[in-house]
């Protein structure tokens, strides 16, 4: 549907833009509009749950026949429909759900499976590279030592710079002194095995927090499904999930029942180290900059 059969079906017009105080609260005044419409008319015609998801730039999921097989359940199933309604959670947390289930199927797990393969197999390549460049200048113009004399250079020529520049008395020039030359930090810092131990370090660690799936784990598709759908609630709109909405949520999807205390170990059962993934959302738009869909995306710079 176009912007305009979206604005009619949903009477985005009877919000006031003069009203508002502000462009976002605007644009939550729609939001909510089309929220109510959709939880008090949804069952009267299935064409507003497509509208719906297009207000949402989130149409593509919908076109996938066994995304939109599954929302059609969750739709029905009272309980399910009810807490949604009653809790206000709006068309976005039919989004959040349907996203985490389309992410937890076969072909995004092999995805993930490839790309954490490969993310391990390239931190021993260049952990082997760099020893085997390094042991190459061995013998002929040995590349730490040149490291270590360059930056013990760098450092004296920044130590006189520093002294002509703001120096005014002798403690001045010893407190220089020791915070450039005579630091232990500076001998780290012209280590150039330590420096590129620290590098795969850090990558090393970066992997295992941003790590989506938990080694020798059962049941891969579901454990994904329960953690994303708990962390993208809670990471982008605030709401924490019962753990029973989460058991119905599994049951409904997957045709298995889990208790509470079952949900509740998946949820702290992971493999980084902050409490939640963090999510982001994504408008991908056109060379016109027209917003063409929205993608919900986990955000690894945390």
């Amino acid at each position: 549907m176009n912007s305009e059969e979206i604005s009619k079906l949903f009477k985005l017009d009877q919000v006031d833009f003069e009203q508002c105080k502000s462009a976002e609260e605007y644009e939550l005044e729609l939001s909510n509009q089309v929220d109510d419409f959709f939880f008090k008319n949804y069952f009267k015609n299935e064409e507003i749950l497509f509208a719906a998801f297009d207000f949402y730039y989130s149409i593509n999921l919908l076109k996938n026949s066994e995304n939109l097989e599954k929302i059609k359940i969750l739709l029905n199933n009272n309980k399910i429909f009810n807490y949604l309604e009653n809790k206000k959670m709006g068309v976005i947390s039919l989004i959040i759900i349907i996203t985490a289930y389309d992410k937890s199927t076969d072909y995004y797990i092999s995805n993930i499976k490839n790309k954490e393969n490969y993310q391990n197999k390239k931190i021993k390549e260049i952990d082997r590279d760099y020893n085997k460049f390094i042991n190459s200048t061995e013998g002929f113009q040995d590349f730490k030592l040149w490291y270590k004399d360059e930056i013990e250079l760098f450092m004296a020529s920044l130590f006189i710079s520093l002294r002509g520049a703001v120096v005014k008395n002798e403690m001045q020039r010893k407190i220089c002194e020791n915070l450039i030359l005579n630091n232990s930090s500076i001998e780290k810092i012209s280590d150039l095995d330590y420096i590129f131990n620290k590098y795969i370090e850090n990558i090393g660690y970066s992997n295992i927090n941003n790590k989506e799936l938990v080694e020798k784990e059962r049941n891969l598709k579901i454990n994904k499904f329960v953690r994303d759908v708990y962390d993208i609630f809670l990471s982008l709109i605030g709401i924490t999930l019962s753990k029973s909405f989460i058991s119905e949520l599994v049951l409904i999807f997957y045709g298995k029942t889990m208790d509470e205390k079952q949900i509740e170990n998946i949820i702290n059962n992971r493999n980084i180290s902050v409490l939640i993934t963090q999510y982001k959302k994504i408008y991908n738009r056109d060379q016109s900059n027209n917003i063409i869909n929205m993608e919900i995306l986990r955000d690894d710079s945390f």
